[in-house]
């Protein structure tokens, strides 16, 4: 689109007033302007400093995004941080019509420049001869068609340039336009003649009932055109029933404008720089704000500006004035209003009439959001109503809940109803209204977390949904799908989602097993389904994917590691995601691309607050942050040039793309420098990807330059996209391939000579190698017998050796055991000693546990300094003495007697005959395996004897264990005698 301009002062028209404008560098200076409800942020290039040229009389932007600009001396390429001359005489003005090519006007002559080439090749096209009408009459209908009009009216395409006459028109000036794509002539009265290209000549086609004298023209659309004159600035609209054009006024004093999409940009007399949006059937303006900061503003003063050009790809304005250019890049954010505080959004409502609400500093703003420009209004009620938190709205009504735990209805103007919810717990902080016109509550406590929620229906009743109904945690936030299907959401890896049943009214535990670490404190803040079912859900983990079956963490950078607290489905799929201290995303759910918002793109805080998020019918998002709220402008994000290759260095060389083609030598380096033209540059980032290497992107440490090192053989891809911190969409991938060679004795032909040379030896040596194999064959067999032998006589040795350890173990491990339970015995019989009788009854007791003995008797004589008669002092596991053996039994007598006269432990097994006494039970009666007869003598004095019976063998280590119990026995029996003795004394 092209600039046109009142003439004034030998064209110059605007001039640029920038205070505290440095004259001596190049310089960024960025700030937001509010334009319509639109926020850009301004970009100043000071040219002052520029010995070169004093003066730019034009620009235009390549297909790569590169600055061209036509000076007072010569044309100039501009990346956004160094100029270039490319020319160095004078042009008047400069275009970029047909794909690859830019023309500049230099006084009558057309100059064609090829900017696909590194030289910048210029060519002055004879043929076209440009006239007093040229400057600004340039037409492009598509990429490979454009239209000039000078003495004639010439097409430049692919077949190359032809001409059409021009009608003989008595007017002051004429303007070249079009009409439905076809170039169409206006004269400055308003006659309009079109291009018939069957016959190649201009037919009348209508006047334009303009008063006064036209001074510019371009086309608005496919058929609609603006128009100016001294006076005003009007919309021709095109009326197909009366096949003529309806004229509407648009501003008045107009000294110059833009069409830029469907917004046009001007410039009145002593207001400053505007912007006319459309709405309705009209259009809209505003002036055009300085941003110092979110809230602040000022007025942007500009004059004396020589040209504005377009920039469709960025929707960006580049404004030119004698010693500055100004960027004006859109921002995705825009303030909602100026009345409503800079506080903690707490809360968001939007009505089906039209009007939103929000909640700032614990009062409630009124917002009109279907006018053209937003009208708020503070809502004040009586004293009764104190501080507001959450929102809620259904259809027309809007609820409310207050920091006394009170829950209001507002319609019509005023408060319809009040609930008071104070006897269920603390403060109110969730509202939702669902379609069926029920209101969900979510409510801290005083005490205890409130598990579950609460619905107040349509009609006024009071529902409780607890443990009873299927929940199982806090409810944290409800939503309704679009069928209708209302979700909870709340605490824990195992109970954060529900789902409610229509037919039982009962909630269903939907959440599913998390692959991931979500911490002890997961929670649900926020949830939107969209219309597939799929949930997605804003946690203290970031946004999660659930489907039927799956759950996952959608992979967004700047939400890794951060909360996810705000989410809004639209129904095209794009999701819209508030963070806790990373501002907004937009993730499209469609192709998993996502834009990140945050100050720099007109947020007025990087910090969201919690469920404060709504979206209007249009599709618009309202987001409310720490410090205010803001609305999203409509249209799709802006994107990142994508990077291209400025600089290649091979092994210290400079070289190009041509040299990636070839084979690359062995640990080859290569340096690469790539730039994407987007502007500003200063907030542009890179990343890369090597396949086969680097599996994630990784982010340029030396800002748009990459080194390898050392490169082993192997086919290379790496891949380059840039990003940028105003809120654009990264750019398309650019990936360039290479291949580095083998080292040279890696080579085929290197390889191939190894294995014939390999092949020859190999021959040769076979035959030495059969001489030698037999001898040694039979050297190898008896080193063979001899290894076996030696090997069997180790291994024996070893085994031995094993066996020899093993019985030591068994040996150490006895005696450890004898030595334990005799010193726990030891410690027994000293607590029982003062009681013959109990002591001996309990030793009996506690060997049938410890080695398993089934029957026991313990004989004492009569008078154990005497010779007398061994008579029974204690038995163990026999109901009575006759059935195991006599109670009483001389020194000598019987097995028990024996065992006493020879001072000698008796052990008996097979030899005890059959009729031998048995062992008997509830269930039967068997002869015993072993009898152990242990003699208990002291000091070489004869006290007694231990017999006892066991169904399974006595071990060594038994038996050592009862002949050194026998003796402890003695010990404390004569000590227990002795006491005893001396008490009756």
């Amino acid at each position: 689109m092209w600039i046109n301009f009142k003439p004034r002062h030998n064209s110059v028209i605007w001039h640029l007033t920038i205070y505290g404008l440095p004259l001596f560098l190049l310089y960024s200076i960025l700030f937001s302007t509010k334009l319509s409800g639109q926020t850009y942020t301004a970009n100043y290039y000071s040219l002052s400093k520029q010995e070169s040229f004093s003066y730019i009389n034009g620009l235009t932007k390549d297909a790569q995004g590169y600055l061209w600009l036509a000076t007072d001396n010569g044309i100039y390429k501009f990346d956004g941080k160094s100029y270039t001359i490319m020319s160095d005489a004078a042009y008047d003005d400069i275009h970029s019509l047909r794909e690859g090519q830019i023309y500049a006007r230099q006084n009558q002559h057309l100059v064609c420049v090829d900017t696909n080439m590194a030289n910048c090749d210029l060519q002055i096209l004879d043929r076209v001869k440009l006239g007093e009408y040229s400057r600004g009459n340039l037409l492009n209908l598509d990429k490979n068609e454009s239209w000039i009009l000078g003495t004639e009216l010439y097409l430049i395409d692919s077949n190359g340039i032809s001409s059409y006459k021009i009608p003989i028109i008595n007017s002051n000036n004429i303007f070249l336009t079009s009409f439905q794509k076809t170039p169409l002539i206006i004269t400055s009265s308003g006659s309009a003649f079109i291009l018939n290209k069957v016959s190649g000549s201009f037919d009348d086609f209508v006047t334009i009932p303009f008063t006064g004298e036209i001074t510019s023209v371009q086309s608005y659309g496919d058929r609609d055109l603006i128009l100016v004159s001294k006076e005003r600035m009007l919309l021709a609209r095109w009326d197909r029933k009366i096949s003529s054009f309806q004229l509407s006024d648009i501003a008045q004093n107009v000294e110059g404008y833009l069409v830029g999409g469907d917004h046009i940009f001007f410039y009145e007399q002593n207001e400053g720089l505007k912007i006319a949006s459309p709405f309705q059937d009209g259009f809209k303006i505003n002036k055009v704000y300085n941003f110092n900061g979110f809230h602040n503003k000022i007025e942007l003063s500009i004059s004396n500006v020589k040209s504005m050009y377009y920039d469709r790809q960025f929707e960006s304005i580049w404004v030119l004035c004698d010693n500055a250019m100004i960027n004006l890049v859109p921002l995705k954010f825009e303030r909602l209003n100026d009345n409503i505080t800079a506080y903690e959004i707490t809360s968001i409502a939007l009505l089906n009439n039209g009007f939103g609400y929000s909640v700032a500093g614990g009062n409630i703003f009124q917002t009109k959001y279907n006018t053209p420009n937003y009208t708020t209004e503070r809502l004040d009620f009586d004293t009764s109503v104190d501080n507001v938190f959450a929102l809620a709205g259904m259809e027309n009504r809007l609820w409310f809940s207050t920091f006394s735990n009170l829950i209001y209805a507002f319609e019509d103007g005023a408060i319809q109803d009040m609930i008071d919810l104070n006897y269920r717990g603390g403060l109110i902080f969730y509202l939702f209204g669902d379609s069926e016109n029920n209101l969900w509550v979510s409510q801290s406590s005083s005490d205890r977390p409130i598990v579950g929620v609460l619905k107040i229906s349509n009609e006024g009743r009071l529902i409780e949904y607890d443990e009873d109904d299927g929940l199982q945690t806090r409810i944290l936030v409800t939503d309704e799908s679009p069928n209708g299907t209302i979700y909870c959401a709340g605490g824990g890896t195992t109970t954060y989602l529900y789902k409610l049943d229509k037919n039982t009214q009962k909630f269903t535990n939907i959440s599913l097993p998390l692959t991931f670490d979500a911490g002890e404190s997961f929670e649900v803040h926020d949830l939107s389904i969209d219309s597939d079912s799929t949930i997605w859900l804003a946690t203290t983990s970031g946004l999660l994917k659930q489907t039927a079956k799956t759950v996952e963490k959608v992979n967004i950078a700047e939400i890794r590691k951060n909360e996810a607290i705000a989410v809004q489905i639209t129904k095209d799929g794009i999701l819209w995601v508030s963070t806790d201290t990373k501002g907004v995303i937009r993730y499209n759910t469609v192709n998993d691309s996502y834009v990140h918002y945050d100050i720099n793109s007109g947020l007025p805080s990087n910090l969201m607050f919690y469920r404060s998020m709504a979206m209007e019918p249009s599709g618009k998002v309202w987001v409310g942050s720490s410090e205010g709220i803001v609305m999203n402008v409509l249209g799709e994000p802006l994107k990142v040039q994508k990077p291209m290759i400025t600089s290649i260095e091979i092994n210290g060389g400079k070289s190009d793309l041509t040299s990636l083609s070839e084979n690359l030598p062995f640990r080859s380096d290569i340096s690469l420098k790539i730039q994407s033209l987007t502007y500003p540059r200063e907030g542009v980032g890179y990343s890369y990807l090597m396949e086969g290497g680097i599996s994630t992107w990784v982010q340029l440490e030396n800002q748009n330059s990459l080194q390898l090192d050392d490169l082993d053989r192997g086919n290379y891809t790496i891949k380059f996209k840039a990003e940028h911190a105003n809120g654009f969409e990264e750019s398309d991938i650019l990936a360039i391939s290479f291949n580095v060679n083998d080292v040279w004795y890696k080579r085929t032909w290197v390889l191939i000579s190894i294995l014939l040379l390999v092949f020859l030896v190999a021959v040769l040596g076979s035959r030495y190698y059969s001489r030698n194999l037999r001898r040694h064959k039979k050297i190898l067999e008896k080193e063979k017998k001899d290894l076996k032998n030696k090997l069997d006589r180790e291994i024996l040795a070893i085994e031995e050796k094993v066996k020899a350890f093993k019985k030591k173990e068994l040996e150490y491990h006895n005696t450890n055991w004898v030595n334990k339970y005799l010193a726990e015995f030891s410690k027994l019989i000293s607590e029982h000693q003062d009681d013959l009788e109990t002591m001996n009854n309990f030793i009996l007791s506690q060997l049938s546990k410890l080695i398993h003995t089934s029957a026991g008797i313990i004989f004492l004589k009569e008078n154990i300094y005497m010779n007398s008669r061994l008579v029974v002092s204690s038995t163990y596991g026999l109901n009575n003495l006759e059935k195991s053996s006599s109670s009483s039994f001389e020194i000598g007598e019987g097995m028990v007697g024996i065992a006493l006269d020879d001072e000698e432990t008796k052990v008996y097994g097979k030899e005890l005959p059959e009729d031998f006494f048995k062992i008997s039970s509830s269930l039967g009666e068997a002869k015993p395996r072993e009898l152990i007869l242990v003699p208990i003598i002291f000091e070489k004095l004869k006290i007694g004897v231990i017999e006892l019976a066991t169904f399974q063998t006595f071990e060594p280590f038994h038996i050592e264990f009862l002949q050194r119990l026998a003796e402890l026995m003695g010990s404390k029996i004569i000590m227990t005698m002795s006491l005893n003795g001396k008490t009756k004394q």
